[in-house]
């Protein structure tokens, strides 16, 4: 009676190894198709003449025109559920102020979205995460409100009423005037929200 008990137990071990095997097998296809498709997607199509490129191309570039003219302060949502459309930054173009582009990735694994702060063309010792006089990186946390960035002045401080996300807590503003300092760096500018 145990030997056909221990004969069993081994037989259903052995079904559900391969049933996790054929899982992960099943995991590890899934995974590589999306991949695929999102590195055909991320590839230069540039180099393909094909009609349809071409379109892909043109209308790549008729969303990155209409994307020009949201604006970060108001429409931040509507901008990181696109991010993958930014232009990606590059060294000696000319920008100006309020451009927006993507540089890198942030920490959830999007594409991070940087805002031109100063009219400037770029140079390749002038990366947007080292250069905060010419770039702020822009974004929302997780739970939906935008990151606290540092800002360089009155032109891009926060004003009375502005939440923001800062160390996994949520703040509004409650400093009259342009609040340019952290919550931690001045507690008496910001409530907690949450």
């Amino acid at each position: 009676m145990i030997e056909n008990f221990n004969s069993w137990q081994n037989t259903v071990q052995r079904k559900e190894n391969a049933e996790v095997e054929w899982f992960e097998q099943r995991k590890a296809e899934i995974e590589a198709k999306r991949q695929a498709r999102l590195d055909k997607l991320n590839a230069p199509i540039e180099a393909d003449n094909s009609p349809e490129a071409v379109r892909l191309l043109e209308l790549r570039k008729a969303v990155q025109m209409f994307l020009a003219t949201l604006d970060a302060d108001t429409q931040l949502e509507d901008m990181m559920a696109v991010a993958t459309v930014f232009p990606a930054y590059q060294a000696g173009k000319a920008y100006k102020v309020k451009d927006v582009f993507s540089y890198g990735t942030n920490g959830v694994g999007d594409p991070q979205l940087y805002q031109v702060l100063q009219a400037h063309t770029s140079a390749d010792d002038w990366k947007p995460e080292a250069t905060p006089s010419l770039y702020k990186a822009i974004g929302i946390a997780e739970n939906g409100y935008p990151e606290w960035v540092q800002p360089i002045g009155a032109t891009d401080a926060y004003n009375k009423g502005d939440i923001v996300s800062y160390n996994g807590k949520i703040y509004r503003s409650i400093f009259e005037g342009a609040n340019t300092w952290s919550p931690d760096v001045y507690p008496a500018g910001w409530e907690v929200v949450e």
